[in-house]
């Protein structure tokens, strides 16, 4: 048996290929207006004679509308197909049969757009018309009929003689609301600016619990799939994505079991929420937690234990999460009801796996992984023989798969022969054991990746269990003939053990995958990130919460 570990000289497992490009798209407009204003030749003659006093007024308004220019800006969308190479497995894993035969490659061409719009503009020639009446005459005109004084017709020094001017009743009022009216439609101005930047502030500071909103159930105690949490703003291209939402759930062992004063016995869990960022220079990621973390009550239980929430996973646009303890498959809900509407988390059962084959016993399924192949949902055990906790072994129930249909139906599988092919690929032998908890099948490389929690090559010893944490991938075939694997990383504590797994979304080398620790000092859990076809890990171990997190789900 071969195994290296990964280095630098490695082949990258995509090969990027310049493909063609072209502009899908282009919107060019134009605008630009320029109004210009001439005021001029307004000049009115006074002159006084014998006879009366003559005025002469003339009034020229020029209105100029030119200079119209015009820029182009251009907005254009690009296109860019590259060719991604699949081999059978990436070139970094050790093959159990020495590599001895080149791998086939398939290609998959992927074309990624992206779209830009721009809103048309429009622009309204200025235009200025002065009415024939004199009771409307522009506002210019109006102010300097007031400068010259309201001199009424009934006024002695009008004598009825001559044309003198003067301010009509309705020109009166219009001045004496204009200078009402400035300063009243300053201040709703004012206060309109306030308004908006309150609002603005506002929104900003309740922007996730607008986001809660618009995704929650507007009626109380209305339950909709926890799915929609995993809903997030953006709509580029998967493989542009730089923020990922992901979903953690807690496996708290007996701690689980907790007395209420009004409620009596209950048991619960944790979901929660997280943010994955990755910097499009570097390709590393990094982890942000969202909010507290929010409860999972159950009451099903055996053994008086319950709600040991072991995976998560989407499946026909649910989302599943699976009791290790009962083997009940619980669907996950969420509700808004409350007065505060926060959000309330619902574990739904729909499903109770027996163990084994699902004849011979009444114990419920061990349940640890899962995932979706074939349009079918699978869940898995700990992939070893049952055992004492000196090591001696009972059966070989946990070493069965359950598969679920989209019409419920499940079926029980015999997986031993799989399980005893990663053992010897590996190199561990008779007296060795693997225990798994994280598994993924890849319907783009079509293989299966295993993420062992422990590996020892010495018999099982349930406190020696504690410190066998593994850093194993380990990549089969469909059918298990062809099997190789790797080891991602260092082991900075022995007691960390690989509990979940998924691809990143629209990035098939990525993978996240969670570590979690169980000792009588700490319960902790951990986050790392790291591309299978160069052995590069992009986030290393990051802690999450102070809990046993034992299933995740990413979109």
């Amino acid at each position: 048996m071969h195994k290296r570990t990964f280095s630098q000289s490695n082949l990258l497992f995509i090969n990027d290929t310049e493909g063609d490009s072209s502009s899908i798209g282009s919107i060019q407009f134009n605008y630009h207006h320029h109004h210009h204003l001439n005021n001029n030749n307004n000049n009115t003659h006074i002159n006084n004679n014998s006879n009366g006093i003559t005025i002469h007024t003339s009034d020229n308004n020029h209105l100029n509308n030119n200079n119209s220019s015009s820029s182009n800006s251009q907005f254009s969308s690009y296109i860019g197909n590259g060719n991604i190479n699949r081999p059978t497995s990436p070139p970094f894993f050790l093959s159990s049969s020495a590599l001895s035969s080149d791998s086939n490659h398939h290609h998959n061409h992927t074309s990624i757009q992206q779209f830009s719009s721009a809103s048309a503009l429009f622009s309204t020639p200025l235009s200025s018309t002065t009415p024939s009446s004199s009771f409307f005459q522009p506002i210019k005109n109006m102010l300097d009929i007031e400068s010259q004084g309201n001199t009424s017709p009934n006024s002695s020094s009008t004598n009825n003689k001559g044309n003198v001017p003067f301010m009509t009743l309705l020109q009166t009022q219009l001045v004496k609301n204009k200078r009402i009216l400035y300063p009243l439609f300053i201040g709703i101005a004012l206060i309109a600016i306030g308004l908006s930047v309150v609002l603005l502030v506002s929104s900003g500071k309740s922007s996730s619990s607008s986001l809660e909103a618009s995704i929650l159930p507007t009626h109380n105690n209305a339950h909709i799939d926890a799915s929609v949490l995993l809903k997030g703003k953006s709509v580029s291209p998967q493989s542009s994505r730089t923020e990922f939402p992901i979903l953690l759930v807690a496996d708290r062992d007996k701690a689980s079991k907790v007395n209420d004063e009004k409620k009596g016995t209950l048991w619960k869990s944790v979901l929660v929420r997280g943010l994955l960022k990755r910097n499009e220079q570097t390709g590393e990621y990094s982890l942000s937690v969202n909010g507290k973390p929010m409860e999972i009550v159950g009451q099903l239980v055996e053994g008086s234990r319950g709600m040991e929430l072991s995976e998560l996973k989407m499946y026909n646009g649910k989302l599943y999460s699976a009791d290790d303890r009962t083997g009940i498959v619980y669907q996950i809900m969420v509700t808004s009801s409350g007065n505060n509407g926060d959000i309330q988390v619902k574990a739904i059962p729909r499903h109770i796996l027996p163990d084994g084959n699902g004849e011979t016993t009444s114990k419920g399924f061990k349940c640890e992984w899962a995932t979706v192949k074939d349009n079918k949902l699978y869940i898995g055990s700990i992939g070893k023989e049952w055992t004492t906790g000196d090591g001696v072994v009972l059966n070989h129930d946990p070493m069965y798969v359950k598969t679920i249909d989209a019409n419920g139906k499940v079926e029980h599988v015999d997986w031993i022969k799989n399980y005893k092919a990663l053992l010897r690929a590996v190199g561990i032998k008779d007296k060795g054991y693997m225990v798994h908890e994280a598994a993924e099948w890849s319907e783009f490389h079509k293989r299966w990746f295993f993420l062992p929690r422990r590996v020892s090559f010495e018999s099982y010893d349930e406190k020696k269990d504690e410190q066998r944490g593994s850093n194993y991938v380990i990549s089969a075939s469909e059918d298990f003939s062809h099997i190789e694997f790797a080891r991602i990383g260092d082991i900075i504590s022995p007691a960390r053990g690989f509990s979940s797994v998924k691809f990143i979304p629209g990035r098939p080398t990525e993978m996240i995958a969670v570590k979690s620790e169980e000792t009588d000092e700490a319960i902790r859990s951990y986050l790392m990130v790291f591309d299978i076809s160069t052995g590069k890990v992009l986030m290393p171990e990051t802690l999450i919460i102070d809990e046993k997190i034992e299933g995740m789900e990413i979109a």
